[in-house]
């Protein structure tokens, strides 16, 4: 069907019908759920070539990730893609595998392309040179919305996943199993994704009135080994903890590294609960509680804050919006508490005594 068509069974004028689909100028809410059905209900694929050749940009809209291949970012360009099809948009993913230098470069691209709006997972969130161009495509009229980490001193819209509430409740499902030793693996790069979940578990310990002793904190998290040797070392100490909440997936990847050398059996001799779920680990037949973000929901509302800045007027909102998606805990016994210390005891013993 062509846009006659579709304002036809819409009862609009084609004019409506390309100010919803643009996102361009406004239209009652109740016009637009009437346009966004009629055009799903016949599958209408507007023409893009014709729209680059009227408009002021190619309707693109640009996805600038670090790394796709990581869960959560493929899960947020899924989320992207499912909540821009309706308007038929054309995403351009750049990945940058972290480089600044690509970022910079992308962004370039984006304001050469004229693209319709940009999505962007900074590299860092204090990134001079990307703050400069981010503001500069605003100023121009590209809105930008953040998601999965930030840009400091700049108002832009954001979506995040709520990590600090994520670790809390993962925090407190290991003290509702019995634990009140937990060690916590920090993740690295002192991201503020990972500054949010250590403040989230510190705060779940003290509301509880629970203390975490320094040697409880493990930063070691640049490889798995050097994890699973710091774990191996409280495990073994005078005041082993019960339980191990690891913040990121090389934590996790660590800690089970530590416990298979040693023989000991997640949720029965050592408690844990991990962030981010990974399929490799219940393939190799560990059954991980974990604190899980919802990357697919993340993109749909990253795209939706967008298309609200492409419906709002000139001036209508301050900028700086925040969106919070919230975790969800998948809990599979690991974090349960059976005979944690007198078993873990008896293995670490038996170990000793075979020469491990």
């Amino acid at each position: 069907m062509n846009i006659k068509e579709i304002a036809r069974v819409a009862g609009v004028s084609p004019a409506t019908i390309s100010r919803v689909l643009n996102g361009s100028g406004y239209v009652k809410e109740e016009t637009k759920k009437k346009v966004m059905a009629a055009v799903e209900k016949n599958k209408y694929t507007p023409s893009l070539i014709a729209r680059s050749l009227s408009g002021r940009d190619s309707f693109s809209i640009g996805v600038i990730l670090p790394e796709v291949g990581k869960k959560v970012y493929s899960g947020i360009l899924e989320g992207i893609c499912r909540a821009s099809q309706p308007y038929g948009y054309n995403i351009v993913l750049m990945n940058t595998a972290g480089d600044l230098k690509k970022e910079h470069e992308f962004l370039e691209t984006a304001e050469n392309q004229r693209m319709k709006g940009l999505i962007v997972a900074p590299a860092a969130e204090d990134d001079k040179v990307t703050r400069e161009k981010l503001v500069r495509l605003e100023e121009q009229g590209m809105p930008v919305v953040l998601t999965e980490g930030n840009i400091k001193g700049a108002p832009f819209d954001c979506v995040f996943g709520d990590n600090w509430r994520g670790a809390y409740e993962g925090a407190e499902s290991l003290m509702e199993a019995g634990h009140k030793k937990i060690a916590v693996v920090r993740g690295i790069g002192g991201t503020k994704e990972e500054r949010e979940r250590f403040r989230g578990f510190l705060q779940a310990m003290e509301d509880h009135g629970l203390e975490v002793p320094k040697e409880y904190v493990i930063q070691d998290g640049e490889c798995a080994e050097k994890i699973s040797r710091a774990i191996g070392g409280l495990l073994e100490g005078d005041m082993p903890p019960t339980a191990v909440f690891a913040l990121d997936g090389c934590g996790t990847a660590g800690c089970m590294r530590c416990l298979g050398k040693r023989g000991l059996i997640v949720g029965e001799d050592v408690g844990f609960m991990g962030f981010d779920d990974q399929e490799i680990f219940e393939q190799l037949g560990f059954r991980l509680s974990v604190v899980e973000r919802d990357a697919l929901e993340q993109g749909k509302e990253t795209m939706r804050l967008l298309q609200e800045r492409f419906d709002e007027k000139d001036g209508e909102r301050r900028r700086g919006k925040r969106v919070m998606v919230p975790c969800r805990l998948i809990l599979r016994g690991s974090a349960s508490m059976k005979t944690v210390t007198e078993s873990a005891r008896k293995r670490r013993l038996a170990g000793k005594k075979e020469g491990k």
